[in-house]
């Protein structure tokens, strides 16, 4: 098992190399010029000129592709123009929200679909398993603005039992210690109760919008998986020495149905943190999404770079968990 886990380490290398390209080749190719934002459209010419070189800009691209790389082999993410910070200080304040609300979401997203899509093969061509395919159909087809916009319009405006949507605690409440920077664990750890219901109760909409999608995927997949793993022979094998069905469903069918579901669940997270931008710009959620947002507003090179990096690290690192875990579920895996 170290071996492979060392193996699938060594992969990672290019794919993270690969990944400064592009996040080098994107932040260049948007239009707009970062020297006029910073400076304003009425500057001269010479005040633009001098905040170009100030920011490297007039050196070729190779050049400012290799102090790029130099920076970041010294954990130098570099500068954010556009809020006057390291990007490094701002991604440590806002990834802690972008990660409790994309942890909650798939939690919610899996506990929701698993247990729909076994009941759904369990109990095929029934009026449940249609609902759940219908909702399934219909929670893949909904993009996430528009459903944000409706859960805002139906439970603030017309109902009136969630708060509003900005931000992720109301300004009356103090904040809670800031030992991990997600809310609703630091509000657990120190107590802070009135923290934690205003923490709760404003990441309930957030999460339900960013959940639906991967909760409607996940459902389909597991119902598929089930049915194929209840068809093999040695399910009927169990059946035929007369065990009961919940021990022929939960104890020999479920472990091999949800193998190929954990490879979902993994790419379903890295799904999760890039609809994160919708969501958290509907929500005014204070995450990664509203800086890559203002990021890629205000043409801040830095920090759509340092999201490119944030972003693919975490994807490949769940990748990576999810491998392991495979490994460790399939022991075939680990020898090919």
């Amino acid at each position: 098992m170290r071996t492979y886990v060392l193996r699938r380490l060594l992969y990672m290398l290019p794919i993270l190399l690969g990944v400064t390209l592009v996040g080098f080749v994107l932040a260049r190719v948007l239009p707009g010029d970062p020297a006029l934002m910073v400076a304003g459209e009425q500057a001269p010419d010479y005040v633009l000129e001098r905040i170009r070189e100030q920011m490297g800009l007039d050196r070729p691209l190779v050049v400012q592709y290799l102090v790029y790389l130099k920076d970041l082999a010294r954990g130098d993410l570099g500068f954010a123009w556009h809020t006057g910070h390291p990007v490094a200080r701002d991604l440590a304040v806002r990834f802690p929200a972008t990660f409790e609300l994309t942890v909650l979401s798939l939690l919610l997203a899996t506990s929701v679909a698993i247990p729909a899509g076994i009941v759904s093969a369990t109990h095929r061509a029934t009026t449940f398993d249609h609902g759940s395919r219908l909702g399934a159909l219909v929670g893949s087809s909904m993009p996430i603005f528009w459903l944000g916009l409706m859960l805002i319009y139906l439970f603030y405006f017309l109902l009136r039992i969630a708060p509003p949507p900005m931000g992720r605690l109301a300004v009356d409440v103090p904040p809670p210690a800031p030992y991990t920077g997600m809310i609703l664990l630091d509000s657990l750890l120190s107590g802070n109760w009135a923290a934690l219901r205003s923490a709760g109760s404003r990441i309930v909409l957030p999460a339900l919008c960013l959940s639906t999608g991967s909760m409607a995927i996940l459902s389909r997949m597991v119902r598929s998986s089930m049915l194929e793993v209840l068809s093999e022979d040695y399910v009927r094998t169990a059946r035929a020495k007369g065990l009961a069905e919940r021990v022929v469903i939960y104890r020999h069918a479920l472990k091999n149905a949800l193998i190929p579901t954990l490879t979902l669940v993994g790419l379903q997270f890295g799904y999760l943190l890039g609809g994160a931008v919708v969501t958290e710009t509907v929500f005014a959620w204070p995450g990664m999404g509203r800086y890559a947002t203002e990021s890629i507003l205000f043409t801040d090179y830095a920090p759509i770079q340092g999201l490119c990096m944030l972003a693919a690290f975490v994807y490949a690192a769940t990748n990576l968990l999810v491998d392991v875990l495979y490994a460790a579920l399939d022991p075939r895996i680990r020898y090919r």
